[in-house]
């Protein structure tokens, strides 16, 4: 008899713990269940709101929309978005053109830091902002300005003529080093004072009789040599003890860029120009400033590219890049 109840309760037991296990499941399952479905339809909504900007972008194809931003036009924009279209990035919204009415846009083209609201036009290397001054002022110098314009001998090429703003007649510039590129030092026994480099050979060191004679017991008495080859500078060190610096790295003979920086045992220096110094600032001043240099070395690749892309980005005087840009075309040409 005790071993039937042992049976009975052994096997009672078995069963009520079969059917709690049966309930969990059953609730893990409908739980599943529910959440399978929770994801279906916010996949099918996704999909759904895809399906319809695709749609709506596809629409514009029986519209008038702008494809391409293109120079020589200003644009306004509106409103603006990005999407994917056939697994390419897309951007689409509203612009005015010229000062026309909104007009769609969808384009490849990166519209990159542009914010709705800015005033844009289309240039050589992607876009560039427009100001209010800059959008009202594209009007060319009206005749009998004090401004003098002439031609550059670099930019007679048979093709195109490029015409620089010059000083007034009456006050022409009595400064040699006008135009040219200096060493600023910004550490060392010389900190704060300037070398102009003239498009020439030009020796760095401690002794008295280099263009750039520095206060530096660590330097070489001719340290390096900067030395303009026809189109740029090359900058080699002349077997110095401690060696030259480029931009952090020991060099022998390396070209030199604006804004590079050079070190000379304890004399640190950047290598610039009037117009590397203002261009991000005043724009405009740097033009000016980059025509004085370019008198001096018509042919200063680095110099004509600068001056080349702040031109595209002045409505008044943009049409003056593309002569600058065939001349560097040839120079980079020639080698």
């Amino acid at each position: 008899m005790e071993l039937e109840n042992a049976v009975i309760i052994a096997l009672a037991a078995g069963m009520a713990l079969f059917l709690v296990l049966w309930i969990l499941a059953l609730k893990s399952s409908t739980k599943a269940r529910a959440l399978c479905t929770e994801a279906g339809v916010e996949r099918d909504d996704a999909l759904a709101r895809a399906k319809r900007a695709e749609d709506e972008l596809r629409g514009l194809g029986n519209r008038t929309y702008i494809a391409d931003f293109r120079p020589n036009h200003t644009y306004s924009l509106i409103a603006h978005q990005t999407t994917e279209l056939e697994g390419q990035p897309r951007f689409f919204g509203l612009v005015r053109q010229d000062g026309g009415g909104p007009t769609p846009f969808l384009t490849r083209q990166d519209l990159g830091e542009l914010n709705d609201g800015d005033n844009f036009t289309c240039v050589r290397d992607g876009f560039a902002k427009l100001d209010e001054s800059t959008t009202t002022s594209a009007q060319p110098a009206a005749p009998g300005d004090a401004t003098q314009m002439f031609a550059a001998p670099l930019m007679n090429d048979g093709e195109h003529t490029m015409m620089f703003s010059a000083a007034p007649a009456s006050a022409p510039s009595q400064d040699p080093n006008e135009g040219l590129p200096y060493f600023k030092v910004t550490a060392g026994n010389d900190v704060g004072k300037t070398f102009p480099v003239r498009f020439e050979r030009c020796t760095v060191g401690r002794e008295i009789h280099n263009a750039v004679a520095l206060h530096d017991a660590g330097a070489s008495r001719t340290h390096c040599v900067v030395e303009y080859r026809g189109t740029g500078f090359w900058l080699s060190d002349n077997n110095s003890t401690n060696g030259t610096l480029l931009n952090g790295r020991p060099i022998q003979g390396e070209v030199l860029h604006l804004g590079d920086t050079l070190k000379l045992s304890d004399t640190e220096m950047v290598f610039t120009c009037e117009g590397h110094e203002i261009k991000a600032g005043d724009p405009d001043g740097a033009i000016s400033a980059y025509e004085k240099t370019l008198r001096k070395a018509p042919d200063y690749v680095e110099a004509l590219k600068t001056m080349a892309f702040l031109l595209e980005r002045n409505l008044a005087r943009r049409k003056e890049a593309q002569p600058l840009w065939d001349r560097i075309a040839k120079l980079e040409k020639m080698g």
